[in-house]
């Protein structure tokens, strides 16, 4: 089954009919239902940057909000390096695998990709009495 997605840019002015299959919209919901993975996203769409270093986006779990798994006992440089651990090798290269990012494991710099997670909310509203 396809469903039909309108990405429409107000700045620019245009709008884009794409279809999306359901399996592909299952697997979107499945990466972006990690709350590390969303935080990510919402960093990088709402930044002016194209370009992130890899310290940078370790830096937006590190020193932001803390989060429910971290332990009392843990230290900073033992939470900079769960973390690091866990984005280097889950997070980035799951929302690379699908698209929404490019990531390069050498340089360890990321670019958001042309996916249109941050029209998001618009094509699920449009789309919501459509299951497969």
């Amino acid at each position: 089954m396809q469903i039909r997605y309108s990405a429409c840019e107000s700045d620019r002015g245009w709008r884009e009919n794409v279809n999306i299959e359901t399996k592909t919209i299952n697997k979107l919901f499945e990466i972006l239902s990690n709350e590390r993975r969303r935080r990510l996203c919402v960093y990088m769409v709402e930044s002016d940057d194209e370009i992130f270093s890899f310290e940078e986006l370790v830096g937006q779990f590190v020193s932001g909000t803390p989060n429910v798994d971290v332990t009392v006992d843990e230290t900073a440089a033992t939470r900079h390096d769960r973390i690091a651990i866990a984005l280097h090798h889950t997070h980035l290269p799951k929302l690379a695998d699908f698209g929404i990012i490019e990531y390069d494991m050498e340089s360890k710099t990321t670019r958001y990709g042309e996916f249109p997670v941050d029209n998001l909310a618009d094509w699920m509203m449009e789309n919501r009495r459509i299951s497969g």
